[in-house]
């Protein structure tokens, strides 16, 4: 007879009124971890504010412009502090959230359940950070360049305002990482049976035309090289999908032949 594995972590059965208790204290401690990090982009504030300038001076002085941001109103550049530290702080503080939230689910998984948790986090992060640096340095850098260029064709120079460059640049960034996420959601899918390998491949082309569609809506321009950018990165990303899901089918293969 086949024992099922114990869904808890804790031998001890709480009650409602105890998960209650500990799901309040979990959340008063992420509020605690983004306080504290919070704080600490207040502090480093105008740090992060001149690394979120920095491609935007490097698209300026490459096009021939003065390397200088506009502020229309005199709370610009305050607001700007203020709303990098605090996306920021959200960011930084999203491994303890995390964390908390995770110590307070985990008593209702399978041993099997924790340990995808386990493998998928550190990659979700990592695929994350590859999204934001991809941004960074290539889409946003490409992308303001051709627009201050196309302007420069015009006769119109531009005047970057402070607070509307830096969302961009950090808005953008954000968005790429959670389109990197690609590969992952695939692997997940794939793993709980919803898609295959082969129905990924049947549908290569239309995603082609989803990819393009995703390219066009968050790269700042849609000409053909900041588009290709964006594109090519994105199609990569699903042709890595579903080697993940060939890897996978084939392992479950061998545990079932086994």
């Amino acid at each position: 007879m086949t024992v099922m594995p114990d869904r808890r972590i804790h031998a001890v059965e709480m009650t409602f009124g105890e998960h209650l208790d500990e799901l309040r204290a979990r959340l008063w401690l992420c509020v605690i971890g983004i306080a504290v990090a919070l704080v600490v982009c207040l502090i480093f504030g105008k740090d992060l504010v001149n690394f979120l300038k920095q491609p935007i001076m490097d698209a300026l002085e490459l096009a021939g412009e003065e390397t200088t941001l506009v502020a229309i109103n005199v709370t610009d550049p305050f607001m700007a502090y203020v709303k990098v530290s605090l996306i920021a702080a959200l960011f930084l503080s999203s491994p303890w959230v995390v964390w908390q939230l995770w110590q307070f689910v985990a008593s209702g998984l399978y041993p099997h359940e924790r340990r995808y948790v386990h493998v998928f986090a550190p990659v979700t992060m990592l695929l994350f950070l590859a999204g934001c640096t991809f941004s960074y340095y290539i889409l946003v850098r490409f992308g303001i360049r051709f627009l201050i260029v196309f302007g420069q064709s015009m006769d119109v120079k531009p005047m970057l305002r402070v607070d509307t460059q830096l969302m961009f640049v950090l808005t953008l960034s954000l968005v790429m990482g959670v389109v990197f996420q690609l590969p992952l959601v695939m692997l997940v899918l794939g793993k709980i049976g919803i898609v295959d390998s082969k129905t990924f491949v049947k549908k290569r082309k239309t995603f082609v035309i989803v990819a393009l569609i995703v390219a066009a809506i968050i790269t700042p321009t849609q000409d053909a090289i900041n588009l290709l950018l964006a594109t090519v990165p994105i199609l990569l990303l699903y042709e890595i999908g579903i080697w993940l899901c060939r890897v996978s089918e084939r392992k479950r293969a061998r545990d079932l032949a086994g």
